[in-house]
């Protein structure tokens, strides 16, 4: 049996969690939606026709 508190290991044999492999698609949704919604809210105000820009 290993030394469980050794520091003396190669990264490569640590096995990948799936739960990881999910959070990390949570997350790439969670980005993708909030830019989408970004962009959207950048073109509804560019386009407003009662912008406070355009209100003068």
């Amino acid at each position: 049996m290993k030394d469980l508190d050794s520091r003396n290991y190669d990264i490569r044999d640590i096995e990948i969690d799936p739960r990881f492999k999910i959070a990390y698609k949570e997350m790439l949704l969670t980005f993708g939606v909030w830019f989408l919604f970004t962009v959207a809210s950048l073109v509804v105000e560019r386009t407003s026709k009662t912008s406070c820009a355009t209100r003068r």
